[in-house]
Parts: C-alpha cells; structure tokens; sequence
C-alpha cells in the first residue's frame, strides 16, 4: 500500500464549452446586395459565401470567428459550420462585436475601417460592395441565447442627381467637407453601450476633406 504523503492528486480537468454559439441576423435594410428602389429606399439582403468577423472576449476557444454565410436568409440563425471555433464561455455574460466586410478586431467594443477618397461609381449601377462598412454589437448575452446581431452602416451613401446639356462630359464628382472635417480615410468605430460612435483614427495619415466619385 501507498504511504499517505506519497499520494499524488489528480489534475483538475478545465470545464468542456458548453455549445457552439449560434447568432441570428437582423431584416433591416443595410445589407450587402442592392435591390429595386422604393420610394428612396433601396431593400437588401445577405448574400451567400459573404463573410463577417466576430469578436467576443468572454468566449471560449476562440476569442474571434470569421463566420461564412451559407444560404442565410434575414432573421435565420447561421453559425460557421466548417469549424465551430466560437463557445460559450463561463461568464454569466456575453458580449459582442461584429463587422462586414470580414476584418480584424483585436479588442472589445471597437472596430477600424477605412473609406477610400477616390470611388468608382458607375451612373445606373450598384455602388461596389466594398465600400459597404457595417458594424454591430449585442452585449450581456447569457450563454447558450441566440446571438442577434442588428448591423448598421459606418457611412452614409449618397444618392446624386443633376442635369446637363448633351455637349457636357462628367467625368468626376468632388463632395467637399465645407469645414474640412475628414470625410475619407482611417476611422475607428466605438460601441458605447446604446450606439456607435464613429471618429477618425488617431495619428492617421491618410485623412482627407474630400471623396472624388468617377
């Protein structure tokens, strides 16, 4: 028999995830596909295979998820099915972040993105959905909820009409900050509890007071 201060002890197991988490997208209008307009409105949806990036400190395994959509359809539940990386932690809370396109955030509450000075924007077509910028959040999520995920835009898109003679050729539009304000550039969203709060990036060189639209 073992002498009682031979004895060795068993490490502690740490606690399995509890499940995979699941989020479920919002039916409201900024999304990434452009349809009829409608009274100045323009209804979207998700696209499949389009990507967005979550960020949640409280999860296990895996802090951050890209999330690929598969036929995800407005109010639907959808989870990266391939990898399953993202889990419930064992915080009583749970909090969330999320952008489209896919991209890095490496900390709560907080989202970088640049818009570009120069667009291509073509008379009678969709603007290119890389200009589209979405965030969302959805904070103090007890675990094993559904993740609902309301996306927002980071920007305002500009709907220009004008009229000229046939011999004037349009080559370029300049829309001018009247009080030099940034308009362009690198910017940081900032989820304040309530809403977004967008600014430019501190120490950005590539500010500017102008978007030139070809």
């Amino acid at each position: 028999p073992e002498k009682p201060g031979n004895q060795t002890e068993e490490p502690e197991k740490p606690a399995k995830p509890t499940g995979a988490i699941k989020f479920a997208l919002d039916q409201g209008l900024a999304k990434t596909s452009f349809g009829q307009n409608d009274d100045g409105v323009v209804p979207t949806a998700w696209e499949n295979s389009e990507k967005i990036s979550l960020y949640c400190a409280e999860a296990a395994n895996a802090t951050s998820e890209t999330l690929s959509l598969r036929g995800v359809k407005s109010g639907e539940s959808c989870h990266n099915q391939s990898t399953y990386s993202m889990h419930w932690g064992k915080s009583d809370n749970h909090n969330f972040y999320a952008t489209y396109p896919e991209t890095t955030i490496s900390k709560p509450k907080s989202v970088a993105f640049s818009i570009p000075a120069m667009q291509d924007v073509k008379p009678n077509e969709a603007p290119s959905k890389s200009y589209i910028k979405l965030v969302a959040a959805a904070e103090r999520v007890a675990p094993s909820e559904l993740v609902e995920l309301g996306f927002e835009p980071a920007f305002s898109m500009l709907d220009i009409a004008f009229t000229a003679s046939e011999d004037v050729v349009i080559n370029r539009i300049a829309i001018r900050s009247t009080d030099s304000t940034p308009v362009a550039g690198d910017y940081v969203a900032t989820y304040d509890g309530s809403e977004w709060q967008f600014e430019a990036a501190a120490g950005a060189s590539n500010l500017s007071s102008v978007i030139a639209l070809q």
